[in-house]
């Protein structure tokens, strides 16, 4: 890219962080909001979310909450409810159902409702605390809810 005189703007950047972090690559995402803000681009709070989602999926419970924190107050509901869910995720990944259902009760305090992603989360958690149980009342509430499992 650069080698054709492009630049690269938020957008790019942003993708390359999700890439990273569907790959589990966290130290490459956070490299490259380091580049990011070297090339003078303010991180935004899609930036933070996306950052989140990607500390959520290796069980960095501290990083999603500090990325949470950045994201700041007054952001889109739906940024605020994939930032919760991936401490959901942070949470089942390290295998904490208490942590796991105390960001749920967050995001219900704030009159939100987990999506499917949100739930597979849940999901997960009560999997890996060997919790069958829970997994399949989990499922019975997305049903209750309108939520059709995939």
């Amino acid at each position: 890219m650069r080698a054709k005189g492009m630049k690269p703007d938020m957008t790019t950047f942003n993708t390359l962080i999700k890439g990273y972090g569907r790959l589990k690559q966290l130290p490459e995402a956070m490299k490259v909001l380091s580049e990011m803000q070297r090339e003078g681009i303010v991180p935004d709070q899609r930036t933070y979310s996306t950052l989140a989602e990607a500390c959520g999926n290796v069980g960095d419970v501290a990083r999603v909450m500090e990325m949470r924190e950045r994201m700041g107050q007054g952001a889109p509901r739906e940024l605020e409810l994939a930032c919760l869910e991936a401490l959901i995720k942070a949470y089942a990944v390290i295998r904490d159902v208490g942590g796991a259902e105390a960001a749920l009760a967050d995001l219900e305090r704030q009159g939100m409702r987990l999506t499917t992603k949100g739930h597979a989360a849940l999901m997960d958690a009560y999997a890996n605390a060997g919790q069958p149980h829970r997994v399949k009342e989990c499922i019975e509430q997305m049903r209750e809810g309108g939520t059709q499992p995939n």
